[in-house]
């Protein structure tokens, strides 16, 4: 079955435990098993029976098993930022979208650090549902790899050799304004 069903499925069965409250939720095996292998967890169940489920336990599930997901429109990633405030002025930053939408949309910000060169930051806007450590620690790692590479060698760039402290200074309080600027946007609602 495919990913978009799973989602619609357990976005109806997390309506279900709404309107249920806290007490057991029916739910057949089959739908059970799917669920348990989505959040992560390989698991057969031999028979076709139906289950009665804790609802905090299932409400959980359907969280852990949403966050394994790769498919991004169940929610709403973070705007899209352009040049901010232009291009190649040092410190600029930029928050972007990808033409395909990817599950790495908007979870990091490039950043201008001067003479061409540009580095990645974590994007705070993204917030707790959007952000690539939780992704990478929770979710499902293998569409963010790419991004996560990226945003390692930005800093992996810094503690290296190849610049000298001050210069690695300079560019480290340029990533700390961008992300300050960003975190601020997000606690105005992300205009």
């Amino acid at each position: 079955m495919s990913e978009k069903r799973d989602i619609a499925m357990i976005r109806a069965l997390q309506t279900v435990i709404g309107e249920m409250g806290d007490m057991p939720i029916p739910i057949s095996a089959l739908w059970l098993q799917r669920l348990i292998n989505r959040a992560g967890v390989p698991c057969e169940i031999y028979d076709c029976e139906a289950r009665e489920v804790d609802a905090i336990a299932l409400s959980t599930l359907c969280t852990l098993a949403l966050r394994n997901c790769t498919f991004r429109h169940y929610e709403a990633p973070a705007p899209a930022i352009e040049w901010t405030p232009a291009r190649d002025e040092p410190g600029a930053y930029r928050v972007g979208h990808s033409l395909q939408p990817h599950v790495a949309d908007a979870m990091c910000a490039s950043v201008c650090i001067g003479g061409g060169a540009f580095s990645t930051i974590p994007n705070p806007m993204a917030g707790h549902h959007g952000s690539i450590g939780w992704n990478l620690t929770y979710g499902n790692p293998i569409p963010l790899r790419l991004t996560a590479r990226i945003m390692i060698e930005s800093y992996e760039y810094l503690i290296s050799g190849s610049i000298n402290m001050k210069e690695a200074t300079h560019r480290l309080r340029l990533l700390r304004g961008a992300y300050r600027s960003l975190a601020l946007r997000a606690r105005a609602g992300g205009l």
